[in-house]
């Protein structure tokens, strides 16, 4: 065979790509690294996310590290077969900084749904239920949206339920 210019270019991208081959290409599948990081817990007046309760139904205690607070609701002596409503006793507020709208909801667990057993509703009457992303309310920076509480005895026991997950995104 006679070697030109097109035999020796072949030849030596043959040799690359079985050196390659043979050799690995230095690419890697997985890296572990130490880094650090910081975190800060604050109270509901401070976060982005802020919490407040009526004090009637909805209660905050200051339990956790640095103030970090613990919203508890309170219903008591409910009527069975029937539906109550509690007004205005949760507040919820988008204290971000960035000015960024956030859409906030309380997730849907089975019974805390939307017209289930326990229901948060926007108490001004524009959303409706806020329960279920599908459901969520936008909040610009600074706005917040007061949620009645609607417990119906009629879809089944409120007391099976122990937590209450709000979101914020």
């Amino acid at each position: 065979m006679k070697m030109n210019r097109r035999n020796a270019l072949i030849g030596l991208g043959s040799l690359a790509v079985g050196g390659g081959a043979l050799f690995g290409s230095g690419a890697f599948s997985q890296v572990q690294a130490d880094r650090t990081a910081s975190f800060s817990v604050t109270n509901d007046g401070s976060a982005l996310l802020g919490l407040s309760g009526d004090g009637s139904y909805v209660t905050e205690t200051n339990t956790g590290p640095a103030g970090a607070s613990t919203i508890e609701f309170q219903f008591t002596k409910l009527n069975d077969n029937a539906s109550s409503t509690f007004e205005g006793v949760l507040t919820i507020t988008n204290n971000t900084q960035d000015g960024a709208d956030k859409s906030v909801y309380i997730q849907d667990d089975g019974t805390v749904t939307a017209g289930g057993v326990i229901d948060f509703v926007d108490s001004a009457g524009t959303e409706g239920s806020i329960v279920g992303s599908a459901n969520a309310a936008t909040l610009a920076a600074g706005d917040s949206i007061t949620c009645d509480v609607v417990i119906d005895t009629t879809q089944g026991d409120p007391s099976t339920v122990s937590t209450v997950t709000i979101v914020g995104e």
